[in-house]
């Protein structure tokens, strides 16, 4: 079975980042050293649609990529949802941009540095589970 192109487009994008970006920035606005989140985007790559945050550190140049999402089409137009493993969160919010710039496009395709989150799902029934998680 050939897989398609997840249906996404800017509306989608727009309701992602809108919805996570605040959650996203919470989680390390009280850690002066940790990096920032300053955008969510959605990226096709791997038959699969990725939710990227921008991350930028004070005093360094340029900024960082973390998919810490990945959506893969399933029957029906749903989504398999996955997330990045803790670990990969703490490297990409405390570790310099410039030792995590290509590290987790690196690993995107491999199943061991994702855990599954949820099944079958909307696109937007994703994005409302990752704000619900406690975890994320």
């Amino acid at each position: 079975m050939v897989q398609q192109r997840p249906e996404v487009g800017e509306g989608d994008e727009v309701f992602a980042s809108e919805r996570l970006l605040p959650k996203l920035q919470a989680r390390t606005d009280d850690n002066p050293r940790s990096s920032k989140y300053r955008s969510v985007d959605l990226r096709f790559q791997d038959a699969c649609v990725y939710l990227v945050a921008w991350l930028d550190y004070e005093g360094e140049f340029g900024g960082t990529e973390f998919p810490f999402a990945r959506l893969y089409l399933v029957a029906g137009g749903r989504y398999n949802l996955p997330v990045r493993r803790l670990i990969d969160w703490s490297r990409a919010e405390d570790f310099s941009v410039t030792s995590v710039d290509q590290m987790f496009f690196l690993q995107a395709p491999s199943a061991e540095f994702w855990t599954k989150v949820a099944r079958h799902k909307t696109f937007e029934d994703c994005i409302d589970l990752l704000i619900k998680d406690p975890s994320f």
